[in-house]
């Protein structure tokens, strides 16, 4: 084999394990994390026993309810899984952005619709990649 030959499957090489690794590399950062999903715990503070439902909603749609699900690609009724919970803290998975909780009682009446600003404190990933995140807020009834 030529030297020349020699040393591009070196450099293909070495740029493939840099890219492989999520490693810094000879351009950069490369992330191999995307699109990660974070998880946001909402605490009720007050009396938690009043609450029947509590949704996590973004600008365009709430969470579906506990236990609920839908069929891979069904748009009719968008919107995250369903929260595990206790009654006094429930758990979502979510993505980012303008987030609110909506309290329902056992009537289903809304008790109460309230804006959260979640402090996210990363979990997982690189302080350069990002990665998932989580948070807890609580909210009073």
């Amino acid at each position: 084999m030529s030297t020349g030959r020699r040393r591009r499957y070196s450099g293909a090489l070495l740029l493939s394990l840099g890219l492989a690794s999520c490693s810094d590399g000879p351009f950069g950062v490369t992330c191999s994390t995307i699109g990660c999903s974070s998880t946001l715990t909402v605490e009720v503070i007050g009396d938690p026993e009043s609450v029947g439902e509590l949704r996590l909603c973004d600008q365009r749609f709430c969470s579906l309810e506990p236990g609920e699900t839908r069929a891979y690609g069904d748009s009719s009724r968008p919107g995250w899984g369903g929260p595990t919970g206790d009654g006094e803290s429930w758990t979502f998975t979510v993505f980012y952005g303008d987030l609110s909780v909506e309290i329902e009682d056992h009537q289903g009446s809304v008790m109460k619709r309230v804006a959260i600003d979640p402090e996210w404190v990363r979990v997982g990933g690189t302080e350069a990649c990002g990665g998932p995140m989580e948070a807890t807020v609580q909210v009073e009834v």
